[in-house]
This record gives structure tokens, sequence and C-alpha cells, in this order.
């Protein structure tokens, strides 16, 4: 066969294997494809619908919670006009002062205004008409009122004291009047209703207070004395304490939180100018209808809800649409036990789904990253395990007859480069399992902290970013408001409201900028308690261990304190003098001891914390019924040829389901963010390779002993 016609069986050989590796590569990556999609939707599927599932469950005890705070605050409303009245009824019947007694019972009123700031009124009616009363105008005015009824002349006498209350809670007064009227108690509607129930609590209807413009409603309750009518105490109670109290609640994002009564009238809400708004054709309040506010989230509680059937008295939970953004909303009405009222809530889906979106995007993200992998390895397999052999087989069975003494001879050279490379491949495969341990460490530290230093140092700077951000809001706000003070701009409130938005979101962001700063720094803490573990130790020294225990145990407390400057713990010291030098290595020993002391402090802080919340006023924090006191208590004692120390704290103690595992890497019984698990694993590491042993003894709620036994030779 000439040369030219085996180039030519070459060439056509070398097509036929191109085109038979382009169609097995394409072959594999499209393989590779239809694998990765349908295993990304049987994992997205799911996922979607169940944390689908998992928002509105949590949105469900969201408003519970909501809810629940709401009632309790409406209660304590209530409480307080409840207790104030009866404190009135007590002194009145124990004689501390009488009614008529105008110097005795004006300072009576004015203590309980002054006492209970949603308070307007603080009242007394007779049977006669006559009327006594203090009353709040403003934070700072008051006055003064004595309504003396004429059953003659239909009219009352009414005296008049104008007060000034200084920052100092000193009363002022400012002027006197009188007036006449035709004021009688006995028509009030509170007075009616408390005669019609005597010796029970009752409630007013929510009406505007004449003088305020705010929502409230009068609680009242009769004084007898010997069996006789001598009159009926009332408080009437503004109602915008519940209000503030809605606007403070930070668990609703972008919602709101709102009360209507059973006309499905506004009786709260956090912008106090949806509550109330002029009568048509008059000029007086009113209690505005939820169907007819302005605000948006309003607007979609009054879509969502049936305000009709209000009467049924029960519980509404609706998933709503907006028709014109898609947007979707949980919207909630509990019926309030007191007073026919309703705690409502709006809370949209988009809080808790945004972090859901972001987790979208990172799993396209991550399969895009997949699927590139795939492709490029499906390109390398198909080349590795399909197309070489293939081609050699090719090559020796269609040109076996032409070229059989040059595939002899490289058939030789190949056979002996082989050889030599399973050799070198032998080799390096030894020295690479005999690096791979001392590399481990150190790419650990390389390829993780560079991660977290570049998270730490960019929020760090994109906090720098935010607050720059929020101060050039700030300047525009100004300007745009003194711009809308200039042209009367009506869009003036809209942008104040863009600002304060974007000033809630800024303050999120940074937030979470802090979080991410502080998660990074406890992962960088946990590379480098990791990278101490497997670090060598440095030279044997003599070293006083009682000097040592000393030290460092002080140097343990100071730095708690540095976290609580309120905390102490008493410290005793037992040392045995006789000890002397022993061999170990000071810095390893030091760790040990600062990690026992500090884990007693924390122990001892975290029982006294909680002995604190029981009797935040005690001045001993008492431990059944025995005054508790932090006590920490240090003990050497010199065994012959070895030392044993003691660290003995009476903190919480320590489980007995966990005191095997408090020496397992990792594990720690405290919080996340206080605690890598690492400190005991390290300590008892570090005694191990002494040649020593560490143990425990501990009670639950009485103490916690950690024992460590310490050879006095390296040698032994």
């Amino acid at each position: 066969m000439s040369e030219i016609e085996n180039q030519s069986s070459l060439k056509t050989v070398q097509a036929g294997q191109e085109k038979l590796r382009v169609g097995l590569s394409v072959g594999n990556i499209f393989f590779a494809l239809i694998l990765v999609i349908i295993t990304a939707a049987a994992v997205y599927g799911p996922w979607h619908f169940a944390s689908r599932d998992n928002t509105e469950e949590m949105i469900r005890q969201l408003t519970d919670e909501i809810v629940a705070s709401v009632s309790l605050e409406a209660n304590k409303v209530f409480s307080s006009a409840i207790a104030a009245q009866g404190a009135i009824r007590r002194m009145l019947t124990e004689g501390a002062f009488d009614i008529k007694d105008r110097a005795k019972r004006e300072p009576v009123f004015m203590s309980f205004l002054l006492a209970n700031r949603h308070f307007s009124w603080v009242s007394f009616g007779k049977p006669d008409g006559d009327f006594y009363g203090a009353q709040r105008l403003d934070g700072k005015n008051y006055r003064l009122v004595e309504s003396i009824w004429n059953p003659d002349t239909r009219t009352a006498s009414r005296q008049i004291m104008s007060l000034k209350v200084d920052s100092k809670d000193d009363i002022l007064p400012i002027g006197a009047e009188e007036r006449q009227n035709i004021y009688n108690a006995t028509q009030r509607q509170w007075y009616k209703r408390a005669i019609a129930q005597p010796d029970s609590h009752v409630w007013t209807s929510v009406y505007i207070f004449a003088t305020s413009g705010i929502p409230g409603l009068n609680s009242a309750i009769t004084f007898r004395k010997d069996s006789e009518l001598v009159g009926v105490v009332s408080i009437a109670i503004e109602l915008e304490r519940i209000s503030r109290y809605l606007g403070t609640i930070k668990s609703v994002r972008s919602g709101a939180a709102f009360i209507i009564n059973r006309e499905g009238r506004m009786i709260a809400f956090k912008n106090k100018s949806e509550v109330t708004r002029t009568q048509t054709g008059s000029s007086r309040l009113e209690l505005t209808p939820l169907n007819q506010t302005k605000n948006p989230i309003l607007k979609i509680a009054s879509a969502a809800l049936d305000t009709k059937n209000l009467a049924a008295n029960k519980k509404q939970f609706r998933l709503y649409t907006e028709p014109d953004s898609g947007k979707r909303y949980f919207v909630n009405l509990t019926p309030l036990a007191k007073q026919d009222w309703f705690i409502g809530t709006v809370i949209p889906e988009a809080d808790f789904t945004a972090a859901l979106d972001d987790n979208y995007v990172r799993l396209v993200a991550a399969l895009g990253v997949v699927l590139l992998f795939i492709a490029f390895f499906a390109i390398w397999f198909s080349r590795r395990l399909f197309i070489r052999p293939l081609h050699q087989v090719i090559d020796e069975t269609n040109l076996v007859e032409s070229l059989a003494e040059e595939l002899k001879s490289k058939n030789a050279s190949l056979e002996s480069t082989l050889s030599d490379l399973e050799k070198a491949q032998d080799q390096i495969i030894t020295r690479e399992k005999l690096a791979a341990l001392g590399e481990l460490t150190a790419g650990v530290a390389h390829e993780i902290k560079n991660p977290l230093n570049f998270i730490k140092n960019f929020s760090e700077v994109s906090g720098e970013l935010l607050n720059e951000m929020l101060e050039e809001i700030s300047r525009l706000a100004e300007e745009r408001k003194t711009a809308a003070n200039n042209k009367d701009d009506v869009d003036g409130q809209e942008k104040d409201d863009t600002v304060e938005l974007i000033e809630e979101i800024a303050g999120d962001l940074t937030g979470n900028l802090e979080t991410i700063q502080e998660h990074a720094q406890r992962a960088n803490n946990i590379v480098q308690s990791m990278l101490q573990m497997g670090r060598g130790s440095s030279q044997r020294l003599p070293a006083n261990i009682n000097v040592l225990l000393s030290e460092h145990a002080n140097l343990a407390y100071h730095s708690a304190r540095a976290d609580d400057s309120d905390f102490n713990i008493e410290i005793q010291e037992d040392f045995d003098s006789e000890i002397g030098e022993i061999e170990v290595i000071p810095q390893d020993l030091s760790r040990v001891f600062l990690n026992m002391v500090t884990n007693a402090c924390y122990a001892t802080h975290e029982k006294q914390t909680a002995l604190k919340k029981i009797d935040p006023d005690a001045v001993e924090m008492k431990e059944g019924d025995v005054d508790y006191k932090p006590l920490l208590q240090l003990m050497t004692r010199n065994l012959g040829g070895s030392v044993e120390i003691r660290v003995r704290d009476n903190g919480n103690g320590i489980p007995d389901e966990v005191v095997e595992k408090i020496f397992l890497p990792f594990f720690t019984t405290k919080p996340t963010n206080e605690g890598t698990g690492l400190g005991l694993a390290l300590s008892n590491d570090i005694i191990r390779r002494h040649g020593g042993t560490i143990r425990v003894e501990t009670k639950t709620g009485e103490f916690t002993e950690m024992i460590i036994e310490l050879p006095k030779s390296s040698d032994t």
C-alpha cells in the first residue's frame, strides 16, 4: 500500500473518529441536562408548595400573637379604669375624704389623672344632679369642675379652676371662672347605665370627646353608704393609647393592625387621622367607617372582610389577592371579649416570601453552575472513557497491515513510557497522601478565612454606604419639606411617608449587615479554634500552677465584668503551697484555666439573671430560702507524683443527659451566638497532651466542678 493511500485511509479514519467523538459528547451533554432538569423540578416543586404552606402557618401564628398582645393592652386600659374606680370607692368608704370636701377631693382626682395619662375625666355624679370632676385638657393643662344643680331654675352653677402641671408634676393654678349651664349629672349616659346595674362596672359606647376630639368611653360604678346611694364614680378613657400601641408592633412590617366596633367603625389605628372624620354637613367628629378609610392597608381589609355580618361575632381569616397588582394579603378579624370590638390585621405575603424568592434565585444560579460543570465533565468523560479507546480500536483494525511495523515500534515505546508513567504516578500518589494531612488545615484557613474576611469587610463598607445614603435622604427630605411648606405642596406628606419607609428599610438592612458581621466573626473564631486544635505545642517550661491559675481566673472574671458591669462573683482560693513548679506548656495550660473560669462565670451569671427575673426588686438573689451569691472556688492539691486542680462554681450545673457530650468538639449548651463548642474539647486535648486527665462532677441546679490531674514531670 502506497504512502498516499495510507495517508488517505488515516484521514478517513480520523474524520470518522471526530464525528463519533462529537456525537458522543453531544449525547452525554444532552443526557446530563435532562437529568439535572428533572432533578431540579423534583426538588423545586415540593419545596415551593411546602414553603407556601409554611408561610401561611407562620402568618397564622403571627396573627394570633398580635391579637393576644393587642387584647392584653386593651385589657390594661380597661383594668386601670376599674382599679381607679375601686380605689376611689374604698377611699370614700373608709372615710379618707368626703366627696363634698373640695380641699381633699381635688388632690385625689388629680393624682389619678397624673398617674394615668390615658384618663380624660375622673368625676363623681350625685343623685341631686351635682357633679364634681377633674379633666385633662392636654399634657400640661388641667381643670377642676364643681357643678351644683338647681332643680327650681333647672340650671347648674359651674365653678372651673384652670391648672397647669410642670415637668416636675407640680400643680400651678392659672385662673378661675364661673358660668351657668344645664349640666345635670343624672342625665349623663354613664350615670344612667350605672344606676341600671348597681355595684357593677358599666361602660358607655365609644364617642368623640368634645374637648380633645379623641375617641374614648366612660366606665362607671355606683357608690353606696349604709345601703343609701351616694352617687356614681366615673372614669373617662381616651383610646389614643391603644392607637399608639398599634403603631409600635414591629412584627407587621408593611401591614398593619386595627380595631373596629360591631358597626364596622374605626376604634384604633396607628394613624389617628383614619379613626375619626367630620360628619357630612356638620363640624362635629364621628368614628370613620372601615369602608370609607383612605389608608391602602385599611382599604384592603375592607375589601377582604365581611363587615356587614359582625353581629355573628365570628373570627374571619381570608387570603385576599389585590386585583391590580396581584399581591396577596392575609387578612384577619378576631372578636375582642370586651366592648364588642374586633381586632383586625393585614399581613402582606411578600413580607415572608421575599427570603424564599431570594433562595429561588440562588437555586437557579446553583443549577446553572451545576449544568456547566456537568457539561464539561460529560465532554471530558466521553473523551476519556469512549473516544480514546475507540480511536485505538479503529487504528488497530483498519491499519494493521500497512502500519504493523510502525505500530510494533510505537507499541514498544508506549509500553516503556506507560511503565515509567505508572511508576511516576505511584510516587506522586504516595507523596500526595503524605502531604494531604499537612495541607488540610492550611487549606481550610485559606479557603474559609478569605471569604469570611470579604463578608466582614464588605458588610462594614455596605453599612457605611447605608449611613451615607440615609444622611443624603434626610437632607433631601428636609429640602422637600422646606419646598413643600413654601409651595403648599399637597404631595409633601406622601414624600415624607416615602422617606420614612426608605429609612425603615435601610434600618432593616443595617440590622441584617450587623448580623452578617456577627456570624462571620463567629465562623472566623471557629476556624481559629480548629487551627489551634491541630497546631503543635510549644516547649515545656517549669511553672507555678497556683500563680498561673490565680492570674487567669482574675483575667476571666474581669473579662466577664466587661460584658456586664453589674456582675460580681466571690473567688475563694485554697492552694497547696507545697506543689512547687511543674513542667507544663504555660500558654496551653493558661487557655485551659481561662476556659474553665469563663464557663463558671457564665453559669453563675445565667443563674443570677434567671433568679432576678423572678424578683427584680430583691436586694439579694434567693435560691429557695437561701440568699444566692455567685461563688467560684479554686483548689490545688499535691498528690505526690501529680497535682490535682479543682474549679467549682455554684451555677445551674450540667444536665445528666449532656454530661457525656461536653468534651465533644462543637457541642455546647450556650446560645449559637455565645459559644462555639470548642473550648472544652480544646482543653481536653491540651490536658491529654500533658499526660493528664480531666473529668467533671455536677448536680443540676446546684454546682459544677471540673477536676484536672497533671503529672509533675513530662517523663510520666
